[in-house]
């Protein structure tokens, strides 16, 4: 290292580099320094050998800090550099022609490789550039500097540093916050919190301009949170490509804003839909239609399940005129980290399936665009044509009318119009991201070589994603389990069967119930000794096969609701005259025999008591001591006296 360069101390040393004042500090030992600008925030880091070599070219220079003087109309040092790297090349063409003129092509291109390779410059200029240069330089009143891109001079900071710092701490304490407050707000309270009162404050605008220069992705964190700075980060860098059809499928849920009623009326609930989508064919191999909000393993199960398996369109829409023909086992399935996906229960699911399942982040939907792409289609296409759809959450407008208030479509009416519209319409038409063809023209293409049916399609079939501990009621195990209010038992007596046999090895008759709120008229029931899924029907009569628990809750509302606080029915005999009659002279009885008796136990005790007495004294004068002609009265076997007596 230079002699120089053991100037600069732990504060630093005061220097001009390219002709720009400020202060050079190590950072890193000898590796690297870092030149901050007089009077400016503007900081740079240069590496140990640059400074060595500028210093050798006296373009670095250690001043006395009593010459300096404020750099607040001078270029940036990034733009110092530039300009002497410029000048670099044309003062080569001056020394080799110094009678003027640029020279030829060739010479041109001699200039420009040995001055790269002097500077060993990253960036040489083109020809046509270090000719601009080489005019501009003694042809224009700025030089060099007027080469430059944005010649504009940048003028240092009017206000005093410990200003700007304040500033910046009022903009943390009451500009960056989850509130997202105004700038005006925040400029106030900076104006109202400073104490010193001679110094001049800067102006709103000045104000706002410092906030500007924050980071945007710190500033965005801080004022809307860690998700949506997480989306604001995101860069756009390769595009998700497959090969073949199954190689890559999303599923994702989708809530809308859609009231859905019974036959008879009565409101059941937004409406939510599973959906799983290829993401080559673009084609949606199946979904799950949830009544309410949240997202439950269940709908997640039946959803996974539809999607492998065959299915027929028609029984759902009986018009509809094209076959549904995805189906099959997907090799990478993409969900995000919802408690529905990643609930035990689906995990295992997916692994007895052969599924490789990915977790994307929640709320990073650009890890799944091609699922987050259908839903805007599915709103915009067809969600917005049916009667009762209020809008996304974000930007609905005021409404006449609630969306409780416009539900007018019922689960069947709303299965019926989305198998439709997927099998009928989506899938025939064609698509930009598959060259014009469309869905299932893609999807057929390449079925014979890649669909796969599940093995176990009867166990897909019969999968519920909830489960609970539930006893076998009844001393002989004969009235089957209680879930929600329900009895579910099977008529082959394999539950009471069970039962039994646990009763009589001394165990508790508890099963595991593997349930489903979008079915409730099966349960399944593990028996754990043989591995085997048992299937329990309802015994309620009012449960058809396939309700769920909202149409069964809205149908048959309990009576003894949350809302009535656990009161049951009013209780008409508390008042009835002839029972406080009763009560009155119950009451009076109770007290005539609660009063205090004579004492005639203790009295009777004490006559005993001294009949015993005279027995004793009756015994001590027929049966004299051989040894002594008195006895006292610890010498007498009170044993020997009874036996007297009772003789």
């Amino acid at each position: 290292m230079n002699i120089s360069l053991h100037k600069i101390g732990p504060a630093g040393a005061k220097v001009k580099y390219h002709g720009v004042e400020g202060t050079l500090l190590n950072v890193s030992g000898d590796d690297s320094y870092v030149f901050v600008r007089l009077g400016q925030h503007e900081k740079l880091l240069v590496a140990a050998n640059v400074i060595q070599a500028d210093v050798i070219n006296n373009k670095l220079l250690f001043i006395d800090q009593r010459k300096l003087s404020a750099n607040a109309m001078d270029y940036s040092i990034e733009q110092k550099i530039e300009i002497d790297r410029r000048r670099a090349y044309v003062q080569r063409i001056k020394t080799l022609r110094p009678l003027g003129g640029c020279g030829g092509v060739n010479f041109i291109k001699a200039v420009i490789a040995q001055v790269k390779r002097d500077l060993n410059d990253d960036n040489p200029p083109s020809r046509t550039s270090l000719i601009r240069w080489y005019q501009k330089a003694d042809g224009h009143v700025a030089g060099l500097y007027a080469t430059l891109r944005n010649g504009k001079r940048k003028r240092g900071s009017y206000y005093d540093e410990n200003i700007r710092d304040f500033a910046l701490a009022c903009i943390d304490d009451y500009y960056l916050c989850l509130s997202r407050p105004s700038v005006q707000s925040a400029y106030d309270c900076f104006i109202e919190e400073y104490v010193g009162s001679d110094d001049e404050l800067p102006c709103y605008a000045t104000f706002a301009n410092w906030i500007k220069e924050l980071p945007p992705i710190d500033v965005i964190q801080a004022r809307e949170g860690k998700r949506s700075a997480r989306a604001a980060s995101r860069n756009n860098t390769s595009k998700l490509l497959t090969d073949h059809i199954l190689q890559r499928v999303e599923a994702d849920a989708v809530n809308l804003t859609l009231g859905l009623i019974d036959d008879e009326g009565n409101y059941l609930g937004p409406a939510t839909i599973f959906v799983l989508i290829d993401c080559h064919s673009r084609s949606i191999l199946g979904y799950k239609l949830q009544i309410g909000r949240g997202e439950s393993a269940s709908s997640v199960i039946e959803s996974y399940a539809h999607a492998l398996l065959e299915k027929d369109p028609a029984i759902k829409c009986p018009e509809v005129i094209n076959t549904w023909p995805m189906c099959g086992v997907f090799e990478t399935l993409v969900s995000d980290g919802g408690p529905g996906y990643t609930a035990l229960t689906t995990q295992h699911f997916l692994m007895s399936a052969g599924i490789d399942p990915q977790l994307a982040q929640t709320g990073c939907g650009w890890k799944k665009p091609f699922i987050e792409r259908f839903f805007f289609t599915l709103r915009t296409q067809l969600a917005c044509t049916l009667p009762g759809y209020c809008g996304k959450f974000k930007d609905q407008r005021e409404l006449d009318a609630t969306m409780r208030e416009q539900a007018c479509m019922t689960p069947d009416d709303l299965e019926n119009v989305l198998t439709q519209w997927i099998v009928d319409e989506y899938h025939q038409a064609p698509h930009k991201g598959l060259g014009n063809h469309t869905p299932y023209n893609v999807w057929q293409s390449q079925a014979m070589l890649h669909v796969m049916l599940p093995a176990n399609a009867d166990d897909i079939k019969r999968a519920k994603g909830d489960f609970t501990y539930r006893k076998i009621q009844g001393d002989a195990s004969q009235s089957g389990v209680v879930n929600n209010h329900l009895s579910y038992n099977d008529p082959n007596g394999r539950l009471k069967e069970i039962g039994m046999q646990m009763r009589q090895r001394g165990d508790e008759a508890s099963v595991k119930v593997s349930y489903s709120n979008n079915d409730i008229s099966t349960v399944n029931v593990l028996d754990e000794e043989t591995g085997e899924l048992i299937e329990l029907h309802c015994t309620d009569p009012r449960v058809n096969v396939g309700m769920s628990r909202a149409e069964f809750d809205a149908a048959f509302p309990r009576i003894n609701s949350y809302k009535e606080k656990g009161f049951g029915h009013s209780r008409a005999t508390r008042n009835n005259k002839a029972v406080q009659s009763a009560r009155e002279l119950h009451l009076n009885k109770m007290k005539e025999a609660c009063k205090k008796k004579p004492a005639t136990t203790k009295i009777e005790e004490l006559t005993e008591l001294l009949n015993c007495s005279s027995t004793m004294k009756l015994a001590e004068k027929h049966v004299p001591d051989e040894h002594s002609s008195t006895q006292t009265g610890d010498d007498i076997d009170f044993n020997d006296m009874d036996a007297h007596a009772d003789a």
